[in-house]
Parts: C-alpha cells; structure tokens; sequence
C-alpha cells in the first residue's frame, strides 16, 4: 500500500529575543503571506490529508491556521512531542499513527523535519531532491510517497519524494 507523507514547515517568524520564549515567536508579515500561498499549491498538487499533526508553539499553529482552510484536512491533532522534535522522534510519532491514515500531514520545524525528510526519502525528481539538499526553508513542504503497508514499518531511504516546494520555488513558477 502506497502512503504519503506530507512535511511543512511552518512560515517564517520573528527574531528570538531575551523577552520572548521561542515557543512563542510569532510569523511575521512575510511568514502570513507564504502559509497561504504553499496551502494553495498543496490544494492544488495532492489530496487532503486524512489527519494533521501539529506542533504546539505558536508559529506553527498560526501556520495551520493559514493553511486549513485551502488544505482541509479531515482531523488536527496539536502535540507538544512536535516541538522541535528530531529525526528520530519524528519517525517514532509517525510511527504511531493509525492504518486508516493514508495521507498524514505533519507543521512542525527544522533542523528535525529537514533531517528526517533526507533520511526517509531515496528516490525522487532529481530536481526537487536537489532543491531540498540545498535548503528546507520556512513554508517549504515536501510530499513523500512510502511504500508501506502500515505507517509502524516506515525505515529510513524507503520513500519517494514526489515533490519539494517552497514560496521562493512557487514564485519562479507562477
């Protein structure tokens, strides 16, 4: 059975800073322009997922907010596990996710969700593999298709990237 995996980062934020806990850095004017923009590409290039997961910190949940409406998704789950998760801890929460899932969707952030898509993905558009080894930047989304009958037997280099697209790639194609 064929699965996909949908990986977003979420939109760009403010700057850290000493009066301001990272978790709650917020998207700038930018980062609100960009989530709706990638929202619409994915409405246009992939089916609505069956459930999203979502990190907790603020600029992710202001990115789904962008998004949900032109992504539609059947369920959203917020976790507080997504926050900066690594690689590793990626895979073990997908992991975990129901059969019944066919397309999951996860907002979350890097350097974890780059990391885990250069583990999962083996093959691809050379393209869109180039583009995603170069950078994973804010609003970048990758669609990974994996061969797996259940979601608990994703491996590492099993996936196929089907596309990598982020708002500065978007631009050059509209």
């Amino acid at each position: 059975m064929t699965r996909t995996l949908t990986l977003l980062r979420h939109a760009k934020t403010e700057r850290g800073d000493a009066n301001t806990a990272d978790r709650d850095r917020r998207l700038v004017d930018r980062g609100r322009e960009d989530a709706p923009a990638i929202a619409a590409w994915l409405a246009d290039n992939v089916d609505a997922p069956d459930l999203v997961l979502c990190s907790t910190a603020t600029r992710a949940r202001q990115t789904w907010q962008l998004a949900a409406p032109l992504v539609a998704p059947a369920r959203v789950e917020f976790r507080d596990d997504l926050y900066l998760a690594e690689a590793d801890q990626l895979l073990a929460i997908v992991r975990t996710v129901p059969d019944a899932v066919e397309h999951l969707m996860i907002v979350g952030h890097n350097a974890g969700l780059e990391d885990f898509a250069h583990e999962l993905v083996a093959t691809g558009n050379p393209d869109d593999l180039a583009a995603m080894a170069a950078k994973f930047p804010t609003s970048g989304v990758a669609i990974v298709e994996c061969n797996a009958a259940a979601w608990r037997d994703l491996d590492v280099a099993s996936a196929h990237l089907l596309h990598f697209m982020t708002p500065r790639r978007l631009g050059r194609l509209t």
